[in-house]
């Protein structure tokens, strides 16, 4: 049977579909089948600087895979160490509680990590959240709402100085390819858009632009990923703090 032009046209279409279905689907198997785990699963507890000293802090860290330090193999290369070892000095000690969880998206943050945090009354609080709302395609929208509520939250029921950090552009070039590389990364761009439009013109909220560096430094070497190409590794890690703490 001889096909038409039409039918033709819609057979490559349909094969162009399934294979963007495909190639999207192996992203995820094999970000899966790494295994990581986070080096907080054990205790995520710490005490920074001087732990003798009269002076203590508390800082608690709200966020997903990447603050919980998903791709490091020790706590101590992971950015929310290393950010908590900033703050403190000889006479100063911080007291780090890590309630950031893998996979959790905002709406997750505001119903569990929120409410645990405000208990805690911290000094210091880091945000950093929205990967896992990217890709499970959450509208900008949504995620709007759900981000200005965990801000509405922390700035009216804790004292605390936030520091929120914005999306990296996440995915070493040989696992996330075109076009999915271009469609991430302009959806990073507007949930980022979101957060600044969120945090501008307010004393207690310091607003650190990791993408820009990391879209420059990350991707220039898979030494900075872990073994699953999308977490950073310790040395992506360390990159990152560096940018955060220059701040």
């Amino acid at each position: 049977m001889k096909l038409t032009k039409p039918a033709i046209i819609l057979l490559i279409i349909l094969g162009i579909l399934v294979y963007l279905a495909l190639s999207y689907r192996h992203i995820y198997d094999f970000m899966g089948s790494a295994g990581l785990k986070s080096p907080y699963a054990v205790n995520n507890i710490f005490t920074v600087g001087n732990p003798s000293s009269f002076v203590h802090k508390k800082y608690v860290a709200l966020g997903d895979s990447l603050s919980a330090g998903v791709g490091s193999d020790s706590a101590k290369t992971t950015l929310v160490y290393l950010y908590a070892v900033n703050l403190g000095d000889k006479n100063t000690a911080i007291d780090v509680v890590n309630i950031a969880w893998p996979g959790d998206e905002t709406i997750d943050v505001l119903n569990n990590q929120v409410p645990e945090t405000i208990k805690m009354k911290p000094d210091y609080v880091t945000l950093f959240i929205g990967i896992n709302d990217i890709h499970e395609k959450r509208s900008t929208a949504e995620f709007k709402q759900n981000y200005q509520t965990i801000l509405n939250e922390l700035m009216s029921k804790t004292d605390a100085q936030i520091t929120v950090i914005n999306l990296p552009y996440l995915g070493a070039n040989n696992l996330i390819t075109f076009p999915f590389s271009t469609i991430l990364d302009f959806r990073t761009k507007q949930f980022n858009a979101i957060i600044a439009s969120l945090v501008q013109n307010n004393s207690r909220i310091r607003l650190i632009d990791l993408y820009s560096s990391s879209k420059k430094s990350l991707n220039t070497d898979n030494a900075n990923y872990a073994k699953d190409l999308f977490h950073p590794s310790a040395q992506g890690y360390l990159l990152w703090a560096k940018t955060i703490n220059e701040y």
